[in-house]
Parts: C-alpha cells; sequence; structure tokens
C-alpha cells in the first residue's frame, strides 16, 4: 500500500518513485523512534531528507522539494526530533548509499557521508 508521501512524490516528479526511495531514513526513523511516530511520518521525513539531498547533491529542483515539504504537512504529521539525536539515528543506519533523483526526477543511486546526512537532519527540523 502507497503512503501519501510516496503518492504525492510521484505527483510532484511525474514517475513512480522507487521502492528504496528515502528507505535509509525510513528505516533508520523507525529503528531510533519505534512507535513514537507511525509509518506516515516517517515516510513522509525519510523521503524530505532523501529530496533535500538530492537538490544539494544532484540538481534536483529545489521548487519540488519546497511542494512536496509544504504540502505532505498539510497531510501528515511530521514528528520531531533535535540533534541529540543525530548520532543515534546515524548509528541506525545499515548503509549509507541510498538512491536520490536528479534534475531530470530520476533514480541514481550515490554514496552519502557523514555531514551530508547531518545537513538532511538538519533541514528537516527546522522544517
Amino acid at each position: 500500500m502507497a503512503h501519501k508521501a510516496q503518492n504525492l512524490l510521484q505527483i510532484i516528479t511525474g514517475n513512480e518513485p522507487p521502492e528504496a526511495f528515502g528507505r535509509l531514513f525510513i528505516d533508520a526513523f523507525a529503528a531510533t523512534f519505534g512507535t513514537k511516530a507511525g509509518t506516515d511520518s516517517y515516510t513522509a521525513a525519510g523521503i524530505i531528507c532523501s529530496l533535500f539531498l538530492s537538490v544539494i547533491l544532484e540538481e534536483f529542483p529545489q521548487t519540488k522539494l519546497s511542494t512536496f515539504t509544504h504540502n505532505i504537512k498539510e497531510s501528515c504529521p511530521l514528528f520531531a526530533f533535535d540533534c541529540k539525536s543525530y548520532e543515534t539515528i546515524y548509528s541506525a543506519m545499515h548503509s549509507h548509499s541510498t538512491v536520490l533523483l536528479n534534475k531530470e526526477c530520476k533514480p541514481v543511486v550515490r554514496e552519502i557521508d557523514k555531514k551530508e546526512i547531518f545537513e538532511a537532519f538538519d533541514f528537516i527540523t527546522n522544517t
């Protein structure tokens, strides 16, 4: 079953999102926070983090990130976390390879480092 966030991403990009898109973050949030939030919230947060990295690393259009972030907050509550959780979330990540979207909204597999991951966390905690 597709989640609200995946449906919205498909509308914004015009493509069905790769199954792995956002998964690195979604799984780490769920492993770290358990039942603090629901699957929809973790999925939305994971997609936002992945879209942010897509913007800074793969030239994904900033306007599409902004549109997604604005619209998902209207339909799905985002859970809150702060910088005290960054190391724990990072430790829950099984890999540092993830799927991002390029400027044509096509999937690209890319290695990301700790600094980039923490920048994505900063983006979502300040959203």
